[in-house]
C-alpha cells in the first residue's frame, strides 16, 4: 500500500516546479483550489512565477487563493475560463 504524505506531496510539487520548462516571469494557470492547489499557488509564487492565476467554482477556495497569492481567480461556475484566460493574458 502506497502512502503520501503531506509533506511528501509539497516535495513533489516542488520537485516538478524544478524540472519543469519555465522561466522567471512565467504565467502559470492552477486549476483546482484544494489543498494541492493552494500548495500550487505558493510554491509558484516561490519560483517567480509573473502571474499566477487560479480556477475553481467553490467559493471559499477561490477566496482563500487569492488571500495566498494568486493574482487573479476565475470562478469557472460562473464564467468560461478559456475566454476568462484570453482576457487576463493577450
Amino acid at each position: 500500500m502506497l502512502t503520501l504524505h503531506s509533506m511528501d506531496s509539497v516535495k513533489y510539487l516542488d520537485f516538478l516546479l524544478k524540472r519543469a520548462n519555465r522561466r522567471h516571469g512565467d504565467t502559470v494557470l492552477i486549476i483546482g483550489l484544494g489543498v494541492m492547489g493552494q500548495l500550487n499557488i505558493l510554491l509558484a509564487k516561490r519560483y517567480g512565477a509573473g502571474m499566477v492565476i487560479g480556477a475553481d467554482m467553490v467559493a471559499f477556495r477561490l477566496n482563500k487563493a487569492k488571500e495566498l497569492g494568486a493574482d487573479e481567480i476565475i470562478d469557472v461556475s460562473k464564467y468560461n475560463l478559456v475566454d476568462s484566460l484570453k482576457d487576463l493574458t493577450l
